[in-house]
């Protein structure tokens, strides 16, 4: 991995994690990454993960909700 591939990868693991646990606008995170517009962000984001920063955070909430689903019925079998 080189120096640049670096710190892509900790670029979009901090923004993944900003998106997450805050509750800041997509385009506040993208301000605070230095990306001097939205268009850029999501252009560099998509790129980077494949999908756009929106369809990020739609398929984390889907996957937290699926994961919540799964631990109460685990929970429900061994009750």
């Amino acid at each position: 991995m080189t120096a640049t591939e670096f710190i892509s990868q900790e670029i979009i693991n901090e923004t993944k994690s900003e998106m997450l646990i805050s509750n800041k606008t997509i385009k506040q995170i993208a301000g605070e990454m230095n990306f001097t517009d939205l268009s850029t962000f999501s252009t560099y984001f998509k790129s980077s993960t494949g999908m756009s920063p929106s369809e990020f955070l739609i398929y984390s909430k889907e996957l937290g909700i699926q994961a919540r689903k799964n631990r109460n019925r685990k929970e429900e079998f061994t009750s």
